[in-house]
């Protein structure tokens, strides 16, 4: 499965090995009995070689067998992406929004960073952006991500205590020595040839680096893979890492 997981990954990338991508997807997807993971890799696939009716079939019935609250509100996150992408299903969009309100809220009223596991926390995170396109609420919307924000910190810290790293809290009354470089650090999947990529690269050059130390941390690598605006801002930071 990984072997043909893997051919699927590099044929997508090229728009005249579509039929390629596809049989072997079809294949993929009988090998792996329609699993989640399958399922959610396949929509991706189908979405990125333009066939949204294709991959919303797939994400939805990917959703449908979600088993937690967070991965229902991750892969709902998705379609509500594939939407917004193509445009022309505002309707559909719109009532896929409502339901994320809605998936996020009961999340964050457990209280209990243990409902996330695995990698959970860092794609709530960063599907977190489809909120800007879908409401002008900046309060609602806020403090709702926020809470989800502070949930997902809180599970990554526990983790990191758990696997013996001692996370470094930052304390608003300690005083710090100006020549003291002030670690930022950015995460994002945009670092490429995409809008986000090319605006904030104005950003990432007017740190002076004699008193800030730049971190990077790069998503979705395969998207990013020799990408030449993705090698500036390997350049241009202090320090990278990729995931």
């Amino acid at each position: 499965l990984d072997y043909i997981k893997k051919i699927i990954s590099i044929s997508k990338k090229h728009p005249d090995q579509k039929s390629l991508t596809y049989t072997y997807g079809t294949l993929y997807l009988m090998l792996s009995k329609r699993s989640y993971a399958s399922l959610y890799f396949m929509a991706e696939v189908y979405f990125f070689n333009d066939d949204l009716d294709t991959a919303l079939v797939l994400i939805n019935e990917a959703l449908a067998q979600c088993l937690t609250l967070a991965s229902q509100a991750i892969t709902n996150a998705k379609k509500l992406y594939y939407l917004l992408k193509f445009g022309g299903r505002w309707p559909e969009a719109l009532i896929t929004y409502e339901y994320q309100i809605n998936l996020l809220t009961r999340l964050v009223s457990t209280k209990d960073e243990n409902f996330l596991i695995h990698h959970e926390p860092l794609h709530l995170i960063v599907m977190s952006f489809v909120h800007y396109y879908m409401s002008d609420d900046l309060t609602a919307r806020q403090r709702l991500l926020n809470q989800v924000s502070s949930l997902c910190q809180l599970k990554i810290y526990n983790d990191s205590i758990s696997q013996g790293f001692t996370p470094k809290i930052h304390n608003p009354g300690q005083h710090y020595s100006d020549s003291k470089k002030l670690k930022v650090g950015y995460i994002s999947h945009c670092f490429r040839t995409h809008s986000v990529g090319w605006l904030a690269s104005g950003l990432i050059t007017q740190h002076h680096h004699e008193q800030f130390e730049i971190y990077l941390y790069i998503i979705d690598v395969l998207n990013n893979e020799k990408d030449p605006v993705c090698e500036w801002y390997k350049r241009t930071c202090d320090h990278y890492f990729i995931g």
